[in-house]
């Protein structure tokens, strides 16, 4: 069966329209995942049917019966278009007007917006770059001031792959809000917000490269702050900085008063200082100064900038009404080329504390020299020797006897537990070699624990011999700052073996000008409820005289002589009487130490002085214990046989 040209036609027409309404099939499974109103699906349903509709009028006939559900589909779409135009043009008009507004929104934004889709390797699936399909002017603005929209983000920013922020983007794809901050050269910091989008992220991005910057200036003086050496700043000398008695003005006038001296300090630093060197304030009352010295004389130009700036702080200061006075005390280091900035900070801070720490040879303004270094690597080793020398027991006591000088034979009622180190290499050493550097490094505290309980064994043992026996140690300002050291001295009273006072604790007159009257008080009377005596050590030498005996002389239990009025001329032995009426007035006993000559001894005893040690009596020098073991049981014998 030949077909004629008209039947051809109208088969082809069929097949086109067939084609249609399976594309649009097509299209409405691709928009599923998407809000589309309702009314686009059913008129897209009924123009397919209308479409069906057609096809199958053109391969019937137009005189078929297909022309007739034909005109009914067009019919009632038409119906269907003039009941739902309104809304649809309402629907049209919205999205019209939120695009509007989202472009709006989009090109006035003070923050960048971009959105990008991923590019992924179509055998594994991962991602390998991404590509922009949108961005705001800000972000063009504040980018590469060309639009990105249609690049690969790796193509134009490579340095994205090294920065991390690559990786970001993929995780943000992958489903996590993700916020950073990163510095783009030439372009300073910016801080990314990144979230994920449907085939990508988006991010949304601001410069905060001026609040970078306002972070590296002190807010109360206006100077740099230490975040400034972030930037390592070039200088070939360096200033280390740290006021003098800063501390007593903040903590006697306020913080306020504070605040408004280092105001000034800031000021005068200023005035002191070339133009182009850079104050840093480091944080507290410490600031630095680095120098790019272009002079022949470096050290020459960091000297006299240095003892200027000493010259300013130096005068007084009025705030409130208030004349107020600080000091300060710089370390010079002039560096050298392979110097970094944190190891020229530390070497000029070596100077600064070598310095502070030898009083006697105090100096405001000290230039950095090798030996200061080879002195404190010399104090590191020794600390870490005296940290190993706890652990493995070297730190031991020696006592020494304390005699009754009221009776001729000098015996023994009690001992001063003193403290050596038993040095592997180096022999015994005397606690003015260690002592100082355990306060410096904070072993202070571990080494009189160790002290308060051997001396309390130890006289626990030797009270078999005589019940009445006392022990005593010595404290320092360190040890009565420490709160661990009063915990830990109430748990060795606890166990209540040493009765009336038995066991002593020495404090000198120069430890209460390092201590606050209430902190004091408060530890001696609680030690005293323990069931622990106290003795003033060295009494008459240190702060305020006997004025600290005249003031809480009455929690005392024992007035110690020092030996300097013992071993001075005749006219300091009779000083002694002053120091036995005054122990007399507060219900003390006295011992007199440092006794070494039997003129001594005997002037003590008719001053009336009870009890006294030195190297004048029989075994006087301090022993070990086990010396000492062997002279208590010699008296005991003794006794025994009389």
């Amino acid at each position: 069966m030949e077909l004629t040209a008209s039947e051809i036609a109208n088969i082809a027409t069929a097949i086109a329209y067939l084609i249609i309404p399976f594309c649009l099939i097509y299209w409405l499974w691709r928009l599923r995942k998407y809000q589309l109103p309702w009314q686009l699906f059913a008129h897209l349903g009924l123009f397919s049917a209308f479409i069906l509709s057609c096809a199958t009028t053109h391969l019937l006939g137009h005189d078929s019966w297909a022309i007739y559900p034909c005109a009914l589909i067009s019919g009632g779409e038409a119906v269907a278009l003039i009941l739902s135009a309104r809304g649809m043009a309402d629907n049209f008009i919205r999205q019209l007007r939120a695009q509007r507004l989202l472009k709006g929104f989009l090109d006035n934004a003070q923050i960048g917006m971009m959105a990008f889709d991923a590019v992924r390797d179509s055998d594994t699936n991962e991602i390998v770059d991404f590509r922009c399909t949108l961005e705001n002017p800000y972000a063009i603005q504040q980018g590469a001031r060309e639009t990105m929209v249609g690049r690969l983000l790796l193509q134009a920013m490579p340095q994205h792959l090294e920065s991390g922020l690559f990786e970001q983007y993929c995780r943000s794809t992958a489903g996590e809000n993700i916020t950073a901050e990163f510095n783009y050269p030439n372009l300073g910091w910016f801080q990314n917000r990144s979230f994920p989008l449907l085939q990508g992220f988006g991010v949304t991005f601001a410069n905060i490269t001026a609040l970078k910057n306002s972070a590296i200036f002190d807010r109360l003086t206006g100077l740099h702050s230490r975040q400034i050496l972030d930037q390592t700043p070039k200088f070939n000398a360096l200033l280390y900085l740290d006021l003098d008695r800063f501390k007593q003005v903040n903590d006697l006038q306020g913080h306020a008063v504070g605040d408004e001296v280092l105001q000034q300090v800031a000021d005068r630093l200023r005035h002191s200082i070339r133009p182009k060197d850079l104050i840093v304030r480091l944080g507290g009352d410490e600031f630095l100064v680095l120098m790019a010295i272009d002079d022949a004389a470096p050290q020459e130009v960091a000297l006299e900038t240095a003892w200027r700036i000493h010259d300013a702080i130096q005068k007084p200061y009025s705030v409130n009404d208030l004349i107020l006075h600080i000091g300060v005390s710089i370390g010079v280091y002039l560096a050298h080329k392979d110097d970094s900035l944190e190891s020229a900070m530390r070497l000029a801070d070596i100077a600064l504390n070598t310095r502070k720490a030898e009083r006697e040879k105090y100096e405001p303004v000290v230039l950095y020299k090798p030996a200061m270094g080879e002195r404190v690597e010399q104090e590191y080793q020794f600390d870490r020797e005296l940290k190993q020398a706890i652990i493995d027991g070297q730190i031991v006591l020696f006592y020494q006897r304390i005699v009754d000088l009221q009776d001729p034979s000098y015996p023994t009622v009690g001992f001063e537990a003193l403290v050596r180190w038993q040095h592997p290499q180096k022999g015994l050493i005397m606690p003015d070699d260690f002592i100082p550097m355990a306060e410096k490094s904070g072993l202070i505290g571990l080494i009189t624990n160790y002290v308060v309980a051997e001396a309390y064994r130890q006289a626990c043992v030797w009270s078999r011999f005589d019940k009445s026996l006392k022990m005593s140690i010595n404290l320092s300002a360190h040890d009565l700052n420490n709160s661990e050291f009063l915990n830990h001295a109430q748990k060795v009273l606890q166990q209540g073996i040493l009765k009336n006072h038995d066991f002593v604790f020495e404090l000198t007159e120069e430890a209460f000008a390092d201590l606050s009257q209430a902190a004091l008080l408060n530890t001696i009377k609680t030690l005293k409820a323990a069931g622990a005596g106290w003795a003033i050590d060295d009494a008459g030498t240190g702060y305020n005289g006997l004025g600290v005996v005249n003031q809480i002389g009455s929690l005392f239990d024992v007035l110690k002589i020092d030996r300097s009025f013992i071993s001075g001329p005749k006219a300091s032995l009779l000083l002694c009487d002053a120091f036995c009426a005054i122990a007399n007035h507060f219900g003390m006993t006295v011992i007199a130490e440092g006794i070494e000559t039997q003129y001594q001894a005997q002037a003590l005893t008719q001053s009336g002085v009870q009890f006294g040690q030195g190297f004048y009596f029989e075994h006087g020098e301090p022993l070990p214990a086990a010396e000492i073991e062997a002279v208590l049981q010699a008296e005991w014998n003794r006794v025994r046989t009389q």
